[in-house]
């Protein structure tokens, strides 16, 4: 036998080796999806379809980067703290606006890192908006100062004193933010 030869037989081996995983994977997975299926269309009268709902986002989550998981948990307390809910606030003698008190020094902040003018000023009045703005900054500050380390505390304090986050006033804001999550876990 030739080289060639042995090296046409080895790889016809190879390939019927790989086509058979794959079928038995296929097989396993279409198995999975039935069950899944099952599960999901059997009839749960102890749950709501809230709860249920609530269940898919809880999992939804999981599949997330730990950094969004943790901003995602912290947004909805920043927004508490910051305007009390309110997407038409105005503080700091007109400069903080929306109902994350955006400063426009901000939203130049966000585009620099986004590198385009995606938000403009008037966008902190816009609560969708406000928290993509949110959302882009902290992820971006929060993996920059702290990588896998940015916990919720650090988060809202980066959001509050900027990446000079530890000082006395981010002492203050951090234990308003943080009694925010815990009654939003209640």
């Amino acid at each position: 036998m030739t080289k060639r030869n042995i090296f046409c037989a080895v790889s016809s081996v190879f390939l019927v080796v790989i086509c058979t995983i794959c079928l038995v994977q296929e097989s396993r997975l279409k198995k999975l999806y039935r069950e899944i299926e099952e599960i999901q269309n059997r009839p749960d009268p102890e749950l709501s379809e809230e709860e249920k709902e609530a269940i898919r986002k809880e999992v939804d989550s999981m599949w997330k980067d730990p950094i969004d998981y943790r901003i995602d948990r912290v947004i909805p307390a920043l927004i508490e703290v910051e305007s009390n809910g309110n997407d038409s606030a105005i503080g700091d003698e007109g400069q903080a606006v929306g109902c994350l008190q955006i400063h426009p020094i901000m939203v130049r902040e966000v585009n620099r890192i986004l590198k385009k003018d995606k938000f403009t000023e008037m966008d902190r009045y816009d609560r969708k908006k406000s928290i993509d703005m949110c959302r882009v900054y902290l992820r971006h500050w929060g993996l920059h100062l702290y990588g896998n380390d940015a916990s919720e505390e650090k988060l809202a304090r980066l959001w509050n004193g900027g990446t000079n986050t530890v000082s006395e006033k981010t002492n203050k804001y951090w234990a308003k933010v943080q009694r925010q999550i815990q009654e939003k876990e209640k």
